[in-house]
């Protein structure tokens, strides 16, 4: 039997379990999201902002800049969970330069969008956009490429299954949220607890499209681990890219663009 002492320490620890239990599953949208509601900037000259309707019925924006000639691809980008399309519109030189097209979508619960995050409405979000493309802006599947980055890649991959798009570039992708959250937190059963799965690594069996993995060696958010694992999964084609002195967020300032899209696009077909 166990003594009184050793009795009253499992109890202890088993109740500092229960509160972590508890505080995850009462915060986990705060640790997953991270919504600013500032209304947004206005965007630069010859970028519209665009009202879009989801599927549910929630108010989202974007930004579009059509490319220049129109047989050209054009990029939906799914942002991170601390971005905004207003501080994502730097990546319309990058993009531009290649002669692509861009649209940015704004999450619902970002930047004065309607609603609130979650796993569900991101999806939503991403496949309102992606109408609007396809019917408003008259591009056909083939024309549109599919970027996400850090969250955003998740939605960017179940969109990708769905829709069939022309490629997909999936920057600092994770393997699922639950693998992610597993490992960071594998005392808790992530599995029960986590109500936004993200589960990348089941949607990309499916996508047939050309995809693009690229990561920052020295990211510290999303382990590189993570992308590595996602690559034999994937049914359609894939690149690897890692630049080897970027972390989570500045891939686009060690070669993105210029290196690792371009040789992408023109090994694909869909260079400009």
């Amino acid at each position: 039997m166990l003594g009184k002492w050793a009795t009253i320490a499992i109890g202890a620890v088993f109740g500092i379990w229960l509160l972590l239990f508890a505080a995850v599953w009462a915060l986990q949208d705060r640790l997953l999201f991270n919504p600013d509601s500032a209304p947004l900037m206005p965007p630069p000259e010859g970028v519209r902002k665009l009202d879009l309707v989801t599927s549910d019925g929630e108010s989202i924006f974007a930004f579009y800049a059509p490319a220049v000639r129109s047989e050209c691809p054009t990029i939906l980008f799914l942002h991170n969970n601390q971005g905004r399309i207003d501080t994502e519109i730097s990546r319309l030189d990058d993009v531009s330069s290649l002669g692509l097209g861009l649209m940015l979508v704004e999450w619902r619960g970002y930047a004065g969008a309607s609603g609130k995050p979650s796993e569900d409405g991101f999806h939503k979000d991403a496949r309102a956009a992606w109408d609007w493309l396809t019917t408003q802006a008259d591009l056909s599947s083939e024309q549109i490429i599919v970027h996400g980055h850090s969250i955003g890649t998740g939605p960017a991959t179940k969109l990708s299954r769905d829709v069939e798009p022309g490629a997909v570039i999936l920057e600092a992708p994770y393997y699922s949220m639950l693998d992610l959250i597993s490992r960071a937190m594998p005392i808790l059963p992530a599995g029960i607890i986590l109500k936004h799965k993200f589960r990348t690594d089941q949607w990309i069996v499916d996508v047939e499209a050309p995809i693009l993995i690229a990561h920052g060696a020295l990211d510290e958010t999303i382990a590189p681990s993570q992308s590595e694992r996602l690559v034999p999964l994937a049914k359609g084609p894939v690149q690897r890219w890692i630049a080897e002195d970027a972390d989570h967020f500045d891939l686009t300032t060690h070669g993105l663009y210029e290196d690792a899209i371009a040789t992408f696009l023109e090994d694909n077909g869909l260079d400009c």
